[in-house]
């Protein structure tokens, strides 16, 4: 078994057990809170989290990603920016190199395990076809937000449009432009 796909499920299970609540609009983790109100009151620190970001003036950075992670540590909630930050630290302080936060058409953020350079800052992809050959054979999509994880080259084509939230890939208007962006390399 590739050794990146066992720490990408490394990744995605820890993150999977430390973030309570996913998302702001489902209340899918409110099972994993004492009360509703201790669900709520998760809700609204990551609320202010969110806010107080967006007052900072930030760049993806590593100081920017453990940041994150660590609000997330502290709020457990997060969308898919902060489970990735999560697993991205995670991996990070168990001497994984190699690896990228990856924007997928500003909809949807993974971690890129097992990479020999740095990917390109922007790759055109196309719904159904294999992902860019700079990532090389090795590359393993960590995905927390979803708790997946394949090796790109085998399934790439397979899941790239659920990853883009969209589901069915005849769905996109005709001049749907899509891209992968590389936030941050390690």
């Amino acid at each position: 078994m590739n050794e990146y796909l066992i720490r990408a499920e490394s990744a995605c299970n820890y993150v999977y057990n430390t973030v309570r609540l996913k998302t702001l609009n489902r209340h899918e983790g409110i099972n994993k809170t004492q009360s509703v109100s201790e669900h709520n009151s998760l809700i609204t620190q990551f609320k202010q989290d969110r806010k107080d970001l967006k007052s900072e003036n930030w760049s993806w950075c590593y100081e920017f990603i453990e940041s994150r992670a660590r609000r997330t540590e502290k709020s457990k909630v997060g969308v898919c920016d902060e489970n990735a930050a999560h697993a991205f630290k995670y991996l990070y302080l168990r001497g994984e190199r190699g690896m990228a936060l990856m924007n997928i058409n500003n909809i949807h953020l993974i971690v890129l395990l097992g990479l020999k350079k740095k990917p390109p800052n922007i790759s055109p992809i196309w719904i159904g076809a294999r992902c860019p050959d700079e990532w090389g054979e090795d590359a393993v999509v960590c995905d927390p937000w979803y708790q997946e994880w394949f090796i790109a080259k085998e399934k790439w084509h397979m899941r790239i449009d659920c990853l883009m939230g969209f589901g069915v890939a005849n769905t996109f208007c005709k001049h749907f432009d899509p891209f992968v962006e590389c936030m941050f390399y390690l």
